[in-house]
């Protein structure tokens, strides 16, 4: 729906999946994409909800396969819910203000994880004309994560604070480069993680921007008791190729980190889900909103999250490329449940054979490294073809086949999933 103050779409898309051997019923899955911006009054007053259903890998360790279709214990339903008025106002040509507060509730089936409420509310100055050349930015930051009772989560009913205020400067220095850094103070109030960060933060760095096209900064800083070293890049060469490279560290939750990836999702051309990060398209059934079935799967508890990422997509004529290498470290848990280190890579094909036919062919390779003791080492190897029909606007169908393979170093973790779907997809 889109009206003059209110943009938003919502996607159900539930499925009901009926297995040969082993249940007599359909098992229904729910899945469901959502997201609405509203402007409340005269370009100052907002208000941004969002929300999904999907299917996710609790345990990296336990059962997972290259799909959710199909069913085990290990693989649970997630709920995520975000809304978050905000105020934006103009001090004249001195600086901006906006004043936000978010809430958000996640929510995993299976009695293993505790519920996440999680409260926000941040304030945020930049600098306007005024100070010529000088760009700053002041932010306070207030975050409170309460794990609910109820379920046998060993972290249930207790209580996380990040409470944030720092100072944010740049200032050109030589044609497109920017001096940039900032400093502050953070305290982490977290039973879940071995160390509890409290003290002064700070960072500088450069930054490289000479067009919209390109854009690139590096920091050092410190940050989370340890250092703090921070890269983005971005760079659209042309309308068909785009590059995208990252590496960053935060302390997170499995559930806050999907509930921060579904705050990116908005509405891009044609009404259509993209990462507002990104610039790229987001399944409407969620099954690229990242964490939720990545290889890490969804565990109790914060953790110090550092992620290396290389994007590349590339078109040309009848043909998209799209590859992605990364590396990801999860540490400093008390429990050491998530303690966990995966590089992969990921290649994927997809050619418009005919007007209404497509095929895409893909494929991935991680390396998961458990830190928990164990000295546990998993190999995960997956290749897939697709073919894709379009019958009409609003039908399309699909014939799948992927061999996914982890080889473990443990033998009796090691597993073979071969699939086989057929499906058609009706949009009512």
């Amino acid at each position: 729906e889109e009206a003059s103050h209110f943009q938003g779409r919502l996607v159900y898309d539930p499925q009901a999946l009926l297995f040969a051997r082993g249940t007599s019923s359909p098992v229904l899955q729910q899945r469901l994409l959502g997201t609405g911006h509203a402007t409340l009054y005269r370009d100052m007053l907002f208000f941004d909800t969002n929300a999904s259903i999907q299917q996710a890998y609790l345990s990296s360790t336990g059962a997972i396969g290259p799909t959710t279709l199909t069913t085990n214990n290990n693989l649970q339903t997630v709920q995520t819910v975000n809304a978050s008025p905000s105020l934006v106002e103009h001090l004249g040509n001195f600086a901006t203000s906006t004043t936000l507060y978010r809430f958000s509730y996640i929510d995993t089936s299976g009695n293993q994880i505790a519920p996440e409420q999680i409260h926000n509310a941040s304030q945020n100055f930049t600098g306007g004309e005024f100070f010529g050349r000088l760009g700053w930015g002041v932010t306070g930051s207030w975050t409170q994560l309460d794990r609910l009772q109820g379920t046998n989560d060993p972290f249930s009913g207790t209580t996380s604070t990040d409470e944030l205020g720092r100072l944010d400067l740049q200032y050109p220095i030589f044609y497109s480069i920017s001096i940039i850094g900032g400093a502050g103070y953070e305290r982490i109030v977290d039973p879940t993680l071995l160390t509890q960060p409290n003290g002064p933060i700070w960072n500088v760095g450069l930054q490289y921007q000479p067009n919209d096209r390109l854009s690139a900064s590096l920091t050092y800083g410190r940050r989370f008791e340890e250092t703090d070293i921070e890269f983005h890049a971005s760079y659209a060469l042309t309308q068909q190729l785009h590059v995208l490279a990252t590496y960053t560290q935060q302390v997170q939750t499995s559930q806050s980190l999907l509930a921060s990836n579904l705050n990116q999702v908005t509405l891009g051309p044609n009404g259509t889900f993209v990462n507002a990060q990104t610039g790229l398209p987001v399944s409407a059934n969620g099954t690229t909103l990242g964490t939720s079935n990545s290889d890490f799967g969804i565990t109790s508890g914060s953790f110090l999250d550092k992620r290396y990422e290389l994007d590349v997509e590339a078109t040309r004529e009848r043909n998209t490329y799209t590859f992605t290498g990364y590396n990801e470290k999860h540490t400093g848990q008390a429990l050491g449940t998530s303690n966990e280190r995966i590089t992969g890579t990921s290649l994927s094909w997809v050619r418009q054979l005919w007007p209404n036919l497509s095929s895409t062919v893909s494929g991935a390779y991680s390396r998961s490294l458990f830190q928990d003791g164990s000295g546990r080492v998993d190999d995960l190897y997956s290749v897939s073809l697709n073919l894709a029909y379009t019958i009409s606007a609003t039908a399309t169908a699909n014939l799948s086949a992927t061999r996914y393979d982890r080889i473990s170093n443990q033998a009796a973790n090691s597993l073979v999933d071969d699939v086989v779907t057929v499906s058609l997809h009706k949009q009512f």
